[in-house]
């Protein structure tokens, strides 16, 4: 596999967080 700098994985970390709050099912915002 390809191996990437730490900070792209901070910035793949902050994604999934926020994808995980927009996915909040109690929310209906897109």
């Amino acid at each position: 596999m390809t191996q990437f700098p730490p900070d792209v994985y901070a910035l793949i970390d902050a994604a999934v967080a926020e994808d995980q709050t927009f996915n909040d099912p109690t929310t209906q915002a897109v």
